[in-house]
């Protein structure tokens, strides 16, 4: 391989160096098959805590209010028990989202998208899709507490046609495909020994009117559904005991109170599961309509912290989904992705209360790509996995990195959070969320909402800071409206919202005004005409994106055909030029200017220009990172198969995923990446990936081929470093994308093909091997006395 070709190899790496240096890096430690521990643990994590089913025990760090006024007055709410509801379905037909809901909270537990469309991508070592039933532990086994419309579990059949088709919450499953079921961990443990499409048979106790029944269903699983917002925990080590514990981390949507009469409740420093109304069950309000759900609390002096002062304050929470509109009735005002919320704050005493309310964002978005992605944000820097974003209704947005928060929340002698706008400068928001890489969830605040004015807006870790990998940190937002004075009645403060919780589409963005969200970068425009081609091949000519990438290869080639020829010719002459380039280097091995003289003397004999064949390497640069960055950003491309119906590189935008190796090589060059150097370069990710290896070896054959011998031993040494080299570069193209390595491929055999198949460019009136030049190297001039 010529060694400009190598050169722009090299330069290739350095940029994609420089672009993870300037970012993040995501190869930081994941846990061994870390979303199946996420799931074994979510689940049980999911089991009803003291107080679920007979009313929450009051925290103890939070004592009742001390006001004098309100000693007599007697506020009291009926304990409600720990329900999960559902809005939506994971079929596409019916639904873009299945949402579920925790009255813990009011709060959005989880949000699914439909696995036809977005599937989990990192989840195959989970094994098949039931749906997620959140069961737990009750004393006669592994119980249901939910059942999501369109899943498999609410589509089973069952033996018995009187049973009813689908499982029912408060089923205890006692076997799933032949394996016995006793608790969750057993239920977790059975379903990972399935696979999508398998027709597996559920064996359920269920409670009948006169008796328990023990009923045999049938289920066909699907692929894992991609979760926006899902539960997670986390396992610290305690700094008091030294023993490890579990953190739960908090649901999505929370609400809270920021201020009463006067009394500000603090939240720095604070966990949000400590704050008030929080871990409180609210009550699940009945609805005809079935697209809302509704939770509703009565603010208690118990649920204030001491200070405080108690107002008689009522608050309601609203979501509705509406249902998707059939494509013979569409609706021009249905937003895809969209889920309408609005909390409205009553008054239920007789005196006007001032007070502020607190609402929390998303938690639980996806970390998929941990150890192969590189999102970027603007400016110099990069962007984390959950980073938190906002824009004000003036336009100005900024984004607030993982690693940025993480970095406040250790800084002990700050506030250990980081201020999204000025503080009480009462500023109305556009939007706020938290931004994954294909993904986003964010509260969009339009016009005909009613926008609420806010006093203080931060950015916050969720729960605690990921030490083994601290870019997976669970990182969220909190909102501080302004004071408003609530009158007694029926006239309550009322703030309302649509939450997008979907893909970064552009068009699905452009619809919420989200624009900001996606960021190809420097070569933005590169990478959006690089698109532009490739979904219209896709579109129009009904080619798959893999194949898409080799022609759009072949046209870039093909349009810097001229170019290359003019390279060939140039290291043509160079090979020609070799022998004499030596004779001038012994010449004149003591006299570097004259030697330089002298070279140049020959070039300009000959017509020869040693830049004149970067041109093309120049030219594809560009096109390299745009399509580098294209991959990264475009979701089209996140889903797009090499070869489809083949599960080998079924994700373009991610290497091609041949063996999961976990456990063959040791740990930390799998799943726990080292934060040093040479053990941190040393680090592969998960997965075998045979791209990268077929690429290097192009490399190599390139350059056995077309690689001059070498005149001197200075190019014999300059040849075995560009050999080692190689190796380097392996390494750092072992978790390239997929899609950018079917690209060097077909560059690599173009270039074989092209040196192979067109005949040579013609030479004239160059020297030969029998031939001798003398060359006269000008003497330099010399230099006026006095002057240096």
């Amino acid at each position: 391989m010529e060694r400009r070709v190598i050169a722009f190899s090299l330069i290739a790496v350095a940029m994609l160096m420089t672009f993870q240096m300037l970012g993040r890096r995501n190869q930081d430690a994941q846990p061994e098959n870390p979303d199946a521990e996420q799931a074994e643990v979510a689940e049980k994590g999911d089991q009803p805590q003291p107080g679920d089913a007979g009313g929450d025990q009051p925290n103890p760090e939070i004592k009742p209010a001390d006001d004098a006024e309100n000693e007599d007055e007697e506020v009291k709410e009926e304990p409600q028990p720990r329900k999960f509801v559902t809005l939506g379905s994971v079929s596409s037909a019916d639904a873009d989202m299945l949402v579920t809901f925790d009255t813990r909270g009011g709060s959005v537990a989880r949000i699914e998208l439909p696995a036809d469309k977005y599937k989990s991508l990192e989840d195959r070592h989970l094994g098949g899709y039931l749906g997620w039933l959140m069961p737990y532990d009750a004393v006669a086994g592994c119980e249901i507490r939910i059942v999501g419309p369109g899943t498999p579990a609410a589509l089973a059949t069952p033996q018995d046609a009187k049973s009813g088709v689908g499982l029912q919450v408060g089923d205890i499953i006692k076997s799933l495909a032949g394996e016995e079921v006793v608790d969750v961990q057993s239920y977790v443990d059975a379903l990972k020994l399935t696979k999508p499409e398998d027709a597996i048979e559920l064996v359920v106790e269920r409670k009948g009117a006169d008796a328990v029944q023990l009923l045999t269903y049938t289920a066909t699983l699907t692929d894992l559904p991609l979760e926006v917002i899902k539960p997670e925990v986390s396992e610290v080590v305690d700094k008091v005991t030294g023993m490890p514990r579990t953190v739960e981390h908090p649901s999505a949507y929370l609400t809270s109170l920021a201020r009463i009469n006067g009394s500000m409740i603090p939240a720095e420093g604070k966990m949000i599961n400590d704050l008030p109304l929080i871990t409180k069950n609210w009550r699940l309000v009945e609805n005809e309509d079935p697209t809302i759900v509704q939770f509703e609390t009565l603010v208690t002096p118990e649920d204030l912290p001491q200070g405080v002062r108690f107002a008689k304050l009522r608050l309601v929470k609203t979501f509705q989904l509406p249902k998707k509109p059939t494509e013979a009735n569409a609706e021009s005002n249905y937003q895809p992705y969209g889920l309408k919320y609005s909390l409205q704050v009553f008054n239920d005493g007789t005196e006007p209360v001032d007070a502020a309310f607190r609402q929390f964002g998303a938690t639980g978005l996806p970390t998929e790509g941990w150890w192969y992605s590189n999102k970027i944000a603007r400016g110099w820097g990069g962007a984390g996995l959950r980073d938190v974003v906002w824009e004000s209704s003036k336009g100005d947005y900024d984004m607030f990195t993982v690693a940025k928060i993480i970095a406040k929340a250790q800084d002990l002698e700050s506030d250990r959070q980081i201020s999204m706008f000025k503080v009480d400068d009462q500023i109305k928001p556009k939007f706020a969320g938290v931004d994954a890489v294909y993904f986003s969830s964010a509260m969009v605040f339009n016009e005909s909402d009613k926008g609420p004015a806010l006093s203080r807006g931060a950015a916050i870790v969720a729960a605690v800071v990921d030490e083994e990998q601290k870019q997976r940190t669970d990182c969220t937002y909190r909102l501080d409206g302004a004071t408003e004075t609530i009158e007694p009645g029926d006239k309550p403060f009322e703030l309302s919202c649509t939450i997008f919780s979907g893909p970064k589409k552009e068009e699905l963005l452009a619809h919420y005004g989200l624009q900001n969200l996606e960021y190809y970068g420097w070569f933005h425009y590169v990478s959006t005409a690089l698109l532009f081609v490739l979904h219209f091949m896709h579109d129009y000519l009904y080619i798959p994106y893999g194949l898409g990438i080799i022609f759009l290869t072949l046209m870039v080639r093909g349009c810097l055909f001229p170019l290359s020829r003019k390279q060939a010719r140039n290291m043509l002459i160079q090979q020609q030029l070799a022998p004499e380039m030596k004779k001038i280097s012994e010449m004149y091995k003591e006299d570097p200017i004259k030697q330089r003289q002298a070279q140049q003397e020959l070039f300009t004999k000959y017509n020869f220009n040693p830049l004149g064949g970067c041109g093309v390497m120049f030219l594809q640069l560009p096109i390299f990172l745009g399509l580098y960055r294209a991959l990264a950003v475009d979701i089209q491309l996140r889903q797009a198969p090499f070869i489809p119906g083949i599960e080998w590189c079924s994700n373009l935008s991610a290497p091609d995923q041949a063996w999961y190796w976990v456990g063959v090589l040791p740990d930390f060059m799998t799943i726990h990446p080292s934060a040093s150097f040479p053990a941190s370069f040393l680090f592969l990710g998960p997965y075998l990936n045979i791209l990268p290896l077929f690429t290097i070896a192009l490399f190599l054959v390139q350059q056995k081929m077309f690689m001059p011998p070498a005149v001197d031993e200075q190019q014999k040494m300059q040849q075995q470093m560009m050999t080692y080299m190689m190796v380097f570069i392996g390494f750092m193209f072992f978790r390239v994308p997929s899609g950018l390595c079917i690209y060097f491929i077909t560059q690599s055999v173009w270039g074989i093909l092209e040196r192979k198949l067109i005949p040579k460019p013609q030479l004239a009136d160059l020297p030969s091997a029998s031939d001798t030049i003398t060359v006269t190297a000008k003497k330099p001039k010399k230099r006026p006395p006095g002057k240096k």
